[in-house]
């Protein structure tokens, strides 16, 4: 390949790179976006809650102690008899989540407990 076979080819890539500055150029310039005076939206909003005002006021927020006190098993959903049981964890998993999380060894003794009622269900 002589020189002039390698002049034309970089001639064309130099050319393309610059008609293609060119057309970026000329399309800022027709389609510039027009900025607003001030920045963001305007958000409608309803006056008066109406049933959303309501359903706030017969509902307050309760801290989360008194909730759990009310909690019951009876009202969960139970599962579908046609549903799969969740595996358990096998042993190198339970120890590999604990060292991610720091759960202790006393924290993993006591879990044999849960586990055996997650696998009545």
């Amino acid at each position: 390949m002589n020189s002039f076979e390698l002049n034309k080819i970089l001639g064309a890539i130099l050319g393309t790179c610059l008609v293609l500055l060119a057309l970026n150029i000329a399309a800022g310039a027709v389609f510039a976006p027009q900025k607003p005076a001030k920045p963001g939206f305007d958000i409608a909003v309803k006056e008066g809650g109406g049933e959303q005002g309501a359903a706030a006021a017969k509902e307050p927020n309760q801290p989360i102690e008194t909730l759990l006190a009310k909690a019951s098993v009876e009202k969960v959903r139970r599962r579908p008899s046609n549903a799969r049981p969740a595996t358990p964890l096998r042993r190198a998993d339970r120890t590999a989540l604990g060292q991610i999380f720091g759960i202790s060894s006393a924290a993993r003794a006591a879990k044999p407990a849960a586990d055996s009622i997650s696998r009545q269900r």
